[in-house]
Order: structure tokens, then sequence, then C-alpha cells
């Protein structure tokens, strides 16, 4: 009797995993992680993703200038300068202060309602520019895209290659579709 005990105590013993058989597979699925990942992640897709934090990045630096600059006008401009160049800047007073070009081929669309009825909306071609202006508050009060101009009503929606940003009308930016 004791002998069968003993027999069902070994057998088990023997179920499961070994320590060293779990970190053998964890050390290959961290090898199969490494390598395998990236090539789901194409460069296009990092440089997409650069594109839209620059952006909103570019947005909420021009916010928080208003809100520094409490009696200064500020507009963030956004302008197409060639087929695969942006360039934003951010100025106070209609003097630049800070600017920057970006290398990117995306597409960018906008919209927002106005005040006075009607929509600004679009999507920026070649040399077309889009300025948002802040009021010393860091609200977003007026959009103008050369053909358009007026207070904003709503937030306004920017999409970059599939990418949403919105701009509420208190002039916080954020990754996502507006509200």
């Amino acid at each position: 009797m004791d002998l069968n005990r003993l027999d069902k105590a070994s057998r088990l013993t023997l179920r499961g995993f070994t320590l060293i058989e779990m970190v053998a597979v964890l050390v290959l699925l961290g090898i199969l992680s490494a390598v395998a990942f990236p090539r789901f992640a194409t460069f296009d897709t990092y440089r997409d993703r650069v594109f839209r934090d620059t952006l909103l990045t570019s947005l909420r630096l021009a916010q928080r200038t208003a809100l520094s600059h409490n009696s200064a006008t500020v507009e963030w401009r956004l302008n197409r300068s060639a087929a695969e160049n942006w360039l934003y800047a951010i100025d106070i007073n209609s003097a630049q202060q800070t600017s920057e070009t970006l290398a990117s081929d995306q597409v960018i669309a906008y919209s927002a309602n106005l005040s006075a009825g009607g929509t600004i909306a679009g999507n920026l071609a070649l040399n077309d520019t889009l300025t948002l202006r802040y009021d010393p508050s860091g609200n977003l009060i007026l959009a103008d895209d050369g053909d358009s101009t007026g207070a904003l009503n709503s937030s306004m929606q920017l999409t970059a290659n599939g990418q949403q940003l919105c701009i509420s009308l208190t002039g916080f930016a954020y990754a996502g579709t507006c509200r």
C-alpha cells in the first residue's frame, strides 16, 4: 500500500514545467518579439506618428504662449511649402517667434463651424496656409485658410493621413476626434 502511494506521489510531481523550461520559453519569446515587431511597423508609420505628434506639440505650445504673453495676439500657422515639406510657425503680435520645417507627404484636412454661420473646411494644398489665432486666455478664437476667415463656434478638427487632432475652443489640442 505504501508503494502505491509513493508511485502516485511521484507521478504528481512530474507534471508541469521546470523553471529552466519557463525561462527558455520567455527568452525565445523576447527574441522573437524583438525581431518580428519592427517588421509590422514600417518607417512610414513612425514618420506619420512623429508628424502628428509634432503638430500636436506645436499647437499646445501656441496655446501656452498665448497664456504666458497675456496681452498678445498669438497665431499658429501651418503652410505646405513644398510637396513633402510643411512649415509651422508661432507668431506673437505678428512677429514670428518659432518655426520648424517638417518633412512629410501627408495630406491635412481641417474643418470647423464659424460663428457667423457656415464652415471653414478643406485640404491644405501646395502653398496653402492655415492660421489659428488664440486670445490672451489661450482660447481658440479665429481660423483663416486664405479663402474663409472667421470666429469659431466649434472645435477645429485636423486630419493627417487618417490620424485626427482636435483643437477645442478652450485652445487645448489633443489626439482624437472632437467631441
